[in-house]
């Protein structure tokens, strides 16, 4: 995982990395802008993410620390989550975030696909989308 610090001020950008190999930053957050101030940021990546149950069905869902979370589920650490009944589990998806309410807006608009657009998108196909969430009217 990438950290990328910032810092900034009115007058000048300077960008600092806490990783030497990190060659980029994918966004700045700013709370507030007031001059000659400068503002730290640091930049947490989050996941969404979809887990292919033993009975073939399919968990969506959101996290910062994906390992942690694969754990937690892997060994029921929440007894009465969906996915602690269902194991062994095995992770088929995941995208990377840099802003956490894109990733729990786009967690909320994968949990209402249906199986099938669900299967094109851990399937990389990613042309089908498009047809398989249009509705059938008669």
């Amino acid at each position: 995982m990438v950290y990328a610090y910032i810092i900034i001020s009115i007058a000048s950008l300077r960008v600092n990395f806490q990783n030497k190999n990190a060659i980029f930053v994918l966004e700045i957050c700013i709370e507030n802008w007031e001059a000659g101030i400068y503002y730290f940021c640091k930049m947490q990546q989050s996941y969404v993410y979809i887990l292919k149950c033993s009975d073939n069905s399919y968990y969506t869902g959101v996290t910062s620390k994906l390992e942690q979370r694969m754990f937690q589920h892997n060994t029921a650490f929440y007894p009465d989550c969906y996915t602690a009944s269902r194991r062994p589990l095995l992770l088929v998806f995941y995208a990377e975030f840099t802003d956490i309410n894109l990733a729990i807006d786009t967690e909320k608009q994968i949990k209402k696909w249906s199986r099938a657009k669900k299967e094109a998108l851990i399937n990389g196909d990613y042309d089908a989308l498009p047809n398989l969430a249009k509705k059938k009217f008669k």
